[in-house]
């Protein structure tokens, strides 16, 4: 293969994935996001990569294991993605229905995982989380982009209760629950795949199924709050024309 033919193929495992992706969440969204809103949030992701890298390069923590560092990092992530949705959706004024949170913060998890794979593979050695021990870079585009997903559908999901709660507590518990959830599962995720050796393999498929269900049901439940929701502002529109 010509150097060409293998940048076109590296690109085209890393972004095949990221669209897919995209558009089977998308298809789930009722009320369709707006083409330039979804735009700016994924170049957002993307750029949020020199955001992090900047950050990483000057931040030296000491760890006491591989899983430990990569939840750190993976915190730190989200909440440069928290900054990112918070000042894009505010100022667009696009976040606007329970599901939202896990179009738009998946969509900026998405953009970051293009980014990150495209210097991992076309430019070794200035990759992101190249120093970590458990870099999600070094898995498949496919495992990695998936990675990505479920971390950012548990981080949405939880925002989009928390956006439903009616008591300020429950609301800060929500939110604490979507951090800590989100950087969990990427980092469980990671785990299962980089040291399958250290696990039996009925483990490994046990846990997996779990995290999957979990996650099944959590996008079940915003699209639940999302129903709740039209129903709500169907009665408030009839009590009002009574």
């Amino acid at each position: 293969m010509t150097p060409f033919s293998d940048m076109f193929r590296s690109l085209s495992e890393i972004i095949i994935p990221t669209i897919v992706w995209l558009a089977i969440f998308l298809s789930q969204d009722r009320h369709r996001e707006p083409k330039s809103a979804l735009l700016v949030t994924f170049i957002g992701g993307m750029t949020s990569y020199f955001v992090i890298d900047a950050i990483t390069s000057h931040i030296h923590p000491v760890f006491g294991s591989p899983a430990t560092e990569l939840f750190f990092y993976t915190l730190l992530i989200f909440f440069v993605m928290f900054l990112l949705i918070e000042l894009t959706q505010t100022s667009l004024q696009t976040l606007d229905e329970p599901y939202d949170y896990i179009v738009y913060y998946t969509t900026a998890l998405l953009g970051l995982s293009l980014m990150t794979h495209t210097f991992s593979n076309l430019m070794p050695g200035s990759s992101l989380l190249n120093a970590l021990p458990l870099y999600v870079g070094s898995i498949s585009p496919v495992v990695s982009s998936l990675i990505f997903v479920l971390a950012g559908t548990v981080f949405g999901s939880l925002f989009a209760h928390a956006s439903f709660a009616k008591n300020p507590h429950h609301e800060h518990l929500l939110h604490a629950l979507g951090w800590i959830g989100g950087a969990a599962i990427s980092t469980v995720i990671t785990v299962l795949v980089t040291s399958p050796s250290s696990l039996s393999t009925y483990t490994v498929v046990a846990i997996s199924w779990i995290l999957f269900i979990m996650v099944y049901f959590l996008i079940h439940g915003v699209l639940q709050l999302g129903s709740k929701k039209v129903s709500q502002r169907a009665s408030r529109k009839k009590a009002s024309t009574k």
